[in-house]
């Protein structure tokens, strides 16, 4: 995910979207092999407990990749977590593509991280979290 790089230039979402998705395009050339693993770490208790455990190391190198694995907006841990879940969705949509185009995809991690910063946004009302482009009181011109 992290070979690549990610323009800064762009919204935390569209680094977010390039740097899982350049995870996808890599993972392509070894379909049939990591959809047999796949299917045999949903059915192997040993593997699917430590799947959270697996899930939470790939949303971090993500969010590390894409420059947000800091606590703006909202604690690290909790990003790892939607990241995860994000992911998670994601690799089910891609091992269900028939096309080259990863238009499934793509469409279930773009889906997942609007979902995904819809509730960031929930959170940051909620406790009061500003965003990182959001002047305190104080910047504010009257």
């Amino acid at each position: 995910m992290s070979a690549e790089g990610v323009p800064d230039d762009t919204s935390p979402r569209e680094r977010l979207f390039e740097v899982i998705m350049l995870r996808f395009e890599a993972m392509e050339p070894y379909r049939a092999g990591l959809t047999e693993i796949l299917k045999f770490r949903e059915t192997s208790l040993t593997h699917l407990v430590r799947l959270p455990q697996h899930r939470h190391a790939t949303a971090a190198w993500a969010l590390a990749s894409a420059g947000l694995d800091d606590d703006t907006g909202a604690p690290a841990s909790l990003k790892r977590i939607a990241i995860a879940f994000v992911i998670s969705e994601t690799e089910r949509a891609w091992r269900r593509e028939t096309s080259g185009d990863f238009a499934l995809t793509m469409a279930a991690l773009d889906k997942g991280l609007r979902r995904a910063e819809d509730r960031l946004g929930q959170f940051r009302r909620f406790t009061g979290r500003k965003t990182p482009n959001t002047p305190t009181p104080e910047e504010t011109p009257e």
